[in-house]
């Protein structure tokens, strides 16, 4: 039991990027015991967020760290909640890394080419263990039509979903910006990563 509990408190994950002439490292996630972190992957410290055990957020921009809120004690979690949403265009956007082999917990992999020249929309959230069921009403809403990888031999679950910016540019047309959207999107993304900058 102490094994299995020790194991779900590690493990490290990166979404891995390609346009195909390359393979970048973008993005990485990492629990430890003491709290989840995740940020780009960057030369150099640009951004990164964490959420500590004890429920308290921060974002570190630039070398300052800042509050972002306070939630549930991790190891209490329940719910869902949105980490951070990024769009980007290109890969020569992102403050990416050449991808080389290294030991991974796991990896998402996506092929932009499959998206089109306006990019990929991409949330990173948390799930409470065993509450599948909570991601339904929103693939059936601001969610459909992605890619959606859930991430469960840690804890919380980590969600990975992203899908193209010209589907979301389609639906925000049809459909109109709903107030769950924009507070969705507005309570995870710091200005700094709206315009598309970032971390390491």
């Amino acid at each position: 039991m102490v094994e299995k509990e020790v194991v779900r408190l590690r493990g490290r994950i990166e979404v891995l990027v390609t346009d195909g002439t390359e393979i970048r490292r973008a993005i990485w996630i990492e629990r430890k015991p003491n709290g989840l972190y995740w940020g780009w992957c960057s030369t150099g410290e640009i951004f990164h967020a964490s959420y500590h055990e004890d429920g308290r957020l921060f974002w570190k921009v630039g070398g300052k760290t800042q509050p972002i809120s306070t939630g549930s004690r991790l190891s209490e979690f329940t719910g869902i909640r949105p980490l951070v949403n990024i769009g980007v265009a290109s890969m020569l956007k992102m403050p990416t890394l050449p991808y080389k082999l290294r030991k991974l917990d796991s990896v998402v992999y996506i092929d932009l080419r499959t998206f089109g020249e306006d990019g990929i929309n991409l949330d990173l959230m948390l799930l409470e263990p065993g509450k599948l069921e909570l991601l339904d009403p929103l693939l059936k809403g601001w969610w459909a039509g992605s890619h959606l990888h859930v991430f469960t031999s840690i804890e919380p679950w980590v969600v990975v979903a992203y899908r193209s910016q010209a589907m979301v540019a389609r639906q925000a047309n049809s459909q109109g910006s709903t107030k769950e959207q924009q507070n969705w999107v507005g309570a995870t993304v710091p200005s700094i990563l709206r315009s598309a900058s970032s971390s390491a």
